[in-house]
């Protein structure tokens, strides 16, 4: 029976581009004993020195210790480490340590930082390796529709009953994180997977290498590459809510409010990523009733489950095509939807409408605003 930590981890967005690394040290630090330092503070002390950094692992590490309580001061640790495995290890042990502080993670590659908030295991601990079905967690974005704000306990983009944003408390499986998410970054000799997080003992938990091999197989297809036709929509719905049953987010986890007693799941749409071959996948509207209560992600080729995040106020809004086609100026036509890590949009859960006309192609976010094209995120940010 799937089994998770639950610790409360308030979110907030990070206000400009740039600052999601303290928009991360400010949810950890917040999470340790209460205390807000605002990004513009802390982006003071953690802004690389290194160029081509925004903030790199080590002035992240100096800025979460330079705040710490002192109990904690100096103890928070960067790693560069060259196993995913052991990254993992540590992320998960952080979480499960007695006093659990979460980790902060290095993702798509080197260029954003988002918060482990909590972790979700096949099991409840035991002794034995563990088997990691997913991680929640905070994705710092530049908000679509809130301004630039000082953070404090009542601020919208902080998570509370509703679910300020659909980047609070993102669930990742296991397999997307492995190759979307942490997939490391290669410095010139290797590949390298960042945490920074407590170093709060020399032995790690041994996770169980059987969350890789099927999973992953299974996610993308390795082991099928004569894939070619994307799943039934009404598959990947129906595979959705199953998945939400197996991973126990509905019983169980900072989610749980949001996803118990599912009723259906809306008409998926197809999201293209524009960086990485084969990557493309179903957003899935999760309903209670009619209420969206959130989003799941399903590969478009397997049906495998991706992800999912709860909505704010019970609304996810995408643009659809048939709107925009009655507000597009006359010779402008929307395709699809796709998606990359960009300055654009940091999350998954917000794709972009790719929009062609006769200046050209360009992109509509989920604000309607217009981007010529995609800006990839620099290192750290």
């Amino acid at each position: 029976m799937p089994w998770s930590t639950n610790l409360s981890v308030r979110y907030h967005q990070q206000n400009t581009d740039k600052l999601c690394g303290p928009a991360s040290a400010m949810m950890v630090l917040h999470s340790i004993d209460g205390q807000t330092v605002q990004e513009d503070e802390l982006w003071g002390k953690l802004k690389s020195s290194i160029g081509g950094w925004n903030t790199n692992p080590w002035s992240l590490e100096a800025g979460l210790n330079r705040y710490a309580p002192q109990r904690f001061v100096g103890r928070f640790r960067a790693v560069p480490g060259n196993n995913q495995n052991d990254a993992n290890s540590r992320v998960v042990g952080a979480l499960l340590a007695q006093e659990p502080v979460p980790p902060v993670v290095l993702v798509f590659g080197k260029a954003h930082w988002v918060v482990v908030t909590n972790v979700n295991l096949a099991a409840m601990p035991n002794g034995d390796a563990l088997m990691v079905l997913g991680y929640y967690i905070h994705c710092p974005t530049v908000s679509p529709l809130n301004p630039p704000r000082l953070h404090g306990d009542n601020d919208l983009c902080a998570t509370g009953s509703t679910f300020g944003s659909t980047d609070a408390y993102q669930y990742v499986s296991y397999p997307a994180w492995q190759d979307e998410y942490f997939n490391g970054y290669y410095d010139g000799r290797e590949f390298k997977f960042v945490t920074v997080a407590i170093d709060d003992s020399s032995v790690l938990p041994e996770i169980s290498r059987l969350s890789e091999r099927t999973e992953r197989l299974r996610l993308y297809g390795y082991d099928a590459a004569y894939l070619s036709e994307f799943v039934n929509p009404k598959v990947a719905a129906d595979d959705a809510l199953a998945a939400i049953t197996s991973h126990g987010l509905g019983d169980h986890g900072p989610l749980q409010s949001a996803l118990h007693d599912l009723t259906a799941a809306g008409e998926p749409e197809l999201v293209t990523r524009v960086d990485v071959l084969r990557w493309t996948y179903y957003v899935v509207p999760l309903l209670r009733g009619d209420r969206v209560v959130g989003v799941a992600r399903m590969n478009a080729l397997t049906s495998a489950f991706m992800g999912a995040s709860a909505t704010p106020d019970g609304v996810y809004h995408i643009l659809s095509s048939a709107t925009l086609k009655k507000e597009l100026p006359a010779g402008y036509v929307a395709t699809g939807l796709v998606w990359a890590p960009c300055r654009e949009s940091r999350s998954q859960y917000h794709p972009l409408r790719r929009i062609r006309g006769p200046a050209g192609c360009g992109f509509l976010d989920q604000r309607g605003v217009y981007h010529e094209s995609l800006t990839p995120l620099t290192s750290g940010g």
